[in-house]
């Protein structure tokens, strides 16, 4: 059985959306859920997690691309 280029590309960019959409759930749902005691422990997950968010989300782009 062979898989087509466009096919394996078309399921990892699915994947990647999927993680992206991870890392923003982190950002948005964590601190509520766990109630961050101060503004700062908050920008201290916005600090981690954004990074990995976007790199998700920029690599889905390119894959998206290859499509």
């Amino acid at each position: 059985m062979r898989i087509s280029q466009s096919t394996f590309f078309e399921v990892l960019t699915g994947i990647w959306v999927n993680v992206t959409s991870g890392w923003f759930a982190i950002l948005l749902i964590v601190p509520g859920l766990f109630g961050t005691s101060s503004i700062e422990e908050y920008f201290q997950l916005l600090i981690k997690n954004l990074p990995f968010g976007i790199v998700g989300f920029v690599i889905a782009l390119v894959l998206t691309k290859e499509e």
